[in-house]
């Protein structure tokens, strides 16, 4: 609008000055109207083939871990752009350790601002730091890219939708912090049931560790490594850990914990890791919502070299939102798990349909264990239960962790 206002008014000059004999007036106008016309085709033209690009360093990290932000501007045509400036969305959990983010900026979220002049086929490219603060699956993105004439005439804008993922993990708690005993996680509730390895069943070599048989050790391995190597086999029966998280916060109505959320599935990560280092077959189940109006979301049994990843993914991406009750997937466990798994459902909720949910899994063979999160509740005498505390045991931990 402001354009075409001034245009007419410069057509306007113009013609006054023609009518009253003006040459001068007339060329002032005309100049005008030029310069007016090619700071419009300037506008219209900035932005095409221009190209955006983010690439992380890393795409998984864990809590206080960084890595590196590198942005491309590519100017894909032989004509300069006088200033590009380019505002890219960055999320409330990961911090930018190069600059501050601006006081001002909309939160949950920050601006990563870039400010540039690309030459024909020009390319400008930045590089930042980026630490991870909090757990989640975090978008960065979109941006907005804005340029114009250098008189400032006019700006023109385009804002691109492609994001990037950065997933920050879970943070894993010290077995000791838990109070439990660094070398059997859960007492001697994990290591309960012994399973035999079959020497037929040769799988990998490991560090030696001690109690280790052995007849079992490596010695080529030990002489190339400079370090006691054994033989690691395939056990005859495999040993099953599920953990069952519930993401339900607190017992009746008010707002939720956060806290409590994050303990629990800290606690879930880090008996999760603990379980497939120490062998078992290890899966997780929580009752939180999932894509496509799931009610519950898992990752089943697996004992591979991906399966850590696959568990911490999960739980990344875990928010408050509660689909099936914690008793309906024990309910599931008890049909599905072969054999006599280990349960340990992690709850700041538990419910009597949860006692009732893990004792029926004893009944069926299976061992159970409880770990509560908050006040101390009753639980019956026949479920085995650990209380690790509220939110201010969730600050302890998470402050020594940072």
């Amino acid at each position: 609008m402001r354009g075409l206002t001034a245009t007419a008014a410069l057509v306007a000059l113009a013609v006054m000055g023609a009518g009253l004999g003006r040459p001068l007036l007339v060329g002032l106008a005309v100049a005008l109207l030029a310069v007016l016309a090619a700071s419009h085709l300037w506008r219209r033209g900035a932005l095409r083939g221009v190209r955006y690009h983010r690439r992380l360093g890393a795409t998984h990290l864990a809590p206080g871990e960084e890595t590196t932000l590198t942005i491309d501007v590519l100017n894909e045509k032989p004509v300069p752009l006088g200033w590009l400036l380019v505002h890219d969305a960055l999320p409330r959990g990961i911090a930018l350790l190069d600059e501050a983010i601006p006081a001002g900026a909309p939160e949950p979220r920050g601006l990563l601002t870039t400010l540039s002049a690309p030459g024909a086929f020009g390319r400008v490219q930045r590089t930042c730091r980026l630490a991870a603060r909090e757990r989640g699956v975090h978008r960065l993105g979109p941006a907005e890219l804005t340029s114009g004439d250098l008189l400032g005439l006019g700006e023109a804008h385009r804002a691109l939708s492609a994001t990037d993922t950065l997933t920050v993990y879970p943070r894993l708690l010290p077995l000791d912090a838990l109070g439990l005993p660094p070398g059997r996680p859960l007492g001697d509730w994990l290591s309960a049931r012994r399973v035999l390895d079959d020497p037929l069943r040769f799988s990998g070599i490991r560090g030696y560790r001690q109690g280790d048989n052995p007849r079992y050790i490596h010695w080529r391995a030990t002489a190339r490594t400079g370090s006691l190597q054994v033989k690691v086999f395939d056990p005859t029966e495999a040993a099953v850990l599920a953990v069952a998280l519930d993401v339900r916060t607190r017992r009746g109505a008010g707002a939720a914990v956060p806290e409590h959320l994050e303990y629990a599935i800290s606690v879930a990560a880090t008996l999760a890791l603990r379980g497939l280092d120490e062998g078992y077959h290890t899966g997780l189940w929580a009752n939180a919502l999932g894509p496509s109006g799931a009610t519950s979301v898992h990752a089943p049994v697996c004992r591979d070299a991906r399966q850590a990843h696959r568990l911490l993914t999960l739980l990344a991406g875990l928010d408050g939102a509660c689909g099936v009750p914690l008793a309906e997937i024990l309910d599931r466990l008890g049909r599905s798990l072969a054999g006599a798994a280990h349960i340990v459902a992690i709850s700041a909720a538990p419910t009597a349909e949860v006692y009732e949910a893990l004792y029926a899994l004893e009944r069926r063979g299976h061992r159970a264990l409880l770990v509560v999160i908050g006040d101390e509740v009753h639980v019956p005498a026949v479920i085995e239960a650990r209380f690790l505390g509220g939110r201010d045991a969730w600050h302890r931990l998470a402050t020594a962790a940072v």
